[in-house]
């Protein structure tokens, strides 16, 4: 089977297997079946049960389609989710999302002094723990895992790592608050997680990274995370009082992360450029 009609039936088989998840989610809370678009939003922000049951459908929705289509479809086993739960892998790429943030802040001060406050810690922070960690696994296990795995043994490499990171960043594009920098630092990411996972063929890393960078930005340091407004431990502000200019979205809306983002990707390009250019893609082949 051609390998964009591979992908392309994903979407279809994924939607319907999220909504019978989803289903579920919404005979427990029937408030969600008449909320509008903002009172929607505002249950997934203020409701733990609701954010908690829904990113639980969405991860259920998400095995069970690569599942379906891999097994069912195209008649192989998925073997990129043997190096899901790899745990250097994981430390590596949380240290990686962590030295991330913390660089971009820094940047960032050296322009505006930053103010970063302490609000007192929440029990409510080991809840975002794991709902983070739930999302980077849906999300890896589509983006990198099976788009990205199908392309790369199938197209020109390269292309592979740009079109799977451009669908990363196109999964995004519902997210009201999204802004042209925002767009491009997705597909910044996308390409730079796909990179972390070339390096050692290892899932683990780009769902290590892609957990930090979204649970040290929100419930430890007060940013949105892609719009998602959350309780945190401290809260960053300009020493000034100005309000950040990418406010809305969070800290992959501003341009001071395109930046810090670039040198990393253009440093694991050169580290991957034979698997790139030269050798084609053996996701069996995890080491570390």
């Amino acid at each position: 089977m051609n390998v964009w009609l591979r992908i392309l039936i994903l979407f279809p088989i994924l939607f319907i297997f999220s909504a019978l998840f989803y289903g579920a989610v919404f005979l427990i809370f029937p408030e969600l079946y008449s909320a509008s678009r903002t009172e929607y939003e505002l249950l997934m922000s203020t409701n733990f049960s609701i954010l908690f049951l829904t990113q639980i459908a969405l991860l259920l929705g998400t095995i069970s389609s690569i599942l379906f289509v891999s097994k069912i479809i195209n008649k192989e086993s998925p073997l990129f989710l043997k190096s899901m739960m790899n745990i250097k892998g994981l430390l590596v790429g949380i240290f990686l999302g962590i030295f991330l943030i913390l660089l971009t802040v820094t940047l960032m001060s050296f322009f505006n002094p930053l103010k970063i406050r302490y609000q007192g810690f929440d029990i409510r922070s080991f809840f975002y723990l794991v709902i983070f960690f739930i999302v980077a696994i849906s999300e890896e296990m589509l983006s990198r895992g099976y788009i990205f795995y199908n392309l790369f043994s199938s197209i020109n490499k390269l292309f592979a790592i740009l079109s799977s990171s451009l669908i990363f960043a196109l999964m995004h594009v519902f997210n009201s608050s999204l802004n042209t920098v925002g767009f491009i630092n997705l597909i910044l990411a996308g390409i730079l997680f796909t990179l972390l996972y070339l390096s050692k063929m290892n899932l683990s890393i780009p769902i290590g990274i892609h957990f930090s960078w979204n649970f040290f930005l929100g419930p430890v340091l007060g940013f949105s995370v892609s719009g998602f407004v959350t309780n945190s431990v401290f809260k960053t502000e300009y020493a000034s009082g100005k309000v950040f200019s990418f406010q809305g979205f969070g800290l992959e809306g501003s341009f001071f992360l395109t930046l810090i983002i670039i040198p990393f990707i253009i440093y694991f390009f050169y580290k991957n450029r034979q698997k790139i250019l030269i050798k084609n893609c053996k996701s069996d082949n995890i080491s570390f």
